[in-house]
């Protein structure tokens, strides 16, 4: 079926579903576009757009995807444009395709921090629960002993390891700074100390 004629059989029983004067103008200024798989694009005309929230109202979409719908015998979402061309529509799905990678990107980079995060979560816990099982703390030499086990510590999470993110120079500020309070050693020391070892200088 022709989307004008989809569209021309469907409008009197969308506007039999929905009330409210402003509704219907918006309902006779739309102008379909495309079928395009599941998604039924119609768009209104520069001076129509400030009608667009009528369309976009849940009770109006909900009527003009049901009764749009029914006719194709499946169903469909309803989008609603500025602009009547096929080139808008085709300038609205680049749109949502670029919006789509930049949320794509933002996922991915998010699921990498909360990942680093727990990887440092877990040095920062076992750094402190290795010290709270520690014995006379506060002798020197103990201390020392101690920080060499956490510069150990943290060797073996930074092995393997190219590149730090933000992210991880941020955890791994934080975990030298526990280790330069539990030690009793500058931070700026721990840290030159591990990041020699780690060839990271």
């Amino acid at each position: 079926m022709d989307v004008y004629d989809l569209w021309n059989a469907s409008l009197n029983d969308i506007k039999q579903r929905v009330t409210g004067v402003n509704v219907w103008t918006a309902l006779n200024c739309a102008v379909p576009i495309t079928l395009d798989g599941d998604f039924f694009v119609i768009g209104l005309r520069p001076q129509d757009n400030s009608l667009k929230g009528h369309l976009n109202h849940v009770g109006t979409r909900r009527a003009i995807e049901e009764e749009v719908g029914k006719r194709l015998g499946k169903e469909v979402t309803v989008r609603v444009l500025d602009g009547i061309t096929i080139n808008d529509w085709l300038a609205a799905k680049e749109r949502d395709a670029e919006a789509e990678r930049i949320r794509t990107e933002a996922a991915e980079r998010e699921g990498k921090r909360v990942a680093t995060y727990s990887v440092w979560e877990d040095v920062f816990e076992q750094i402190s629960r290795e010290y709270g099982e520690r014995q006379q703390k506060g002798m020197p030499q103990n201390r020392a002993r101690f920080l060499e086990r956490c510069i150990e510590i943290c060797l073996e999470h930074l092995s393997g390891r190219d590149e730090l993110s933000e992210f991880d120079e941020r955890a791994l500020s934080r975990v030298i700074d526990r280790v330069g309070t539990y030690t009793e050693t500058p931070p700026a020391f721990v840290a030159y100390e591990l990041l020699k070892r780690a060839g990271r200088l």
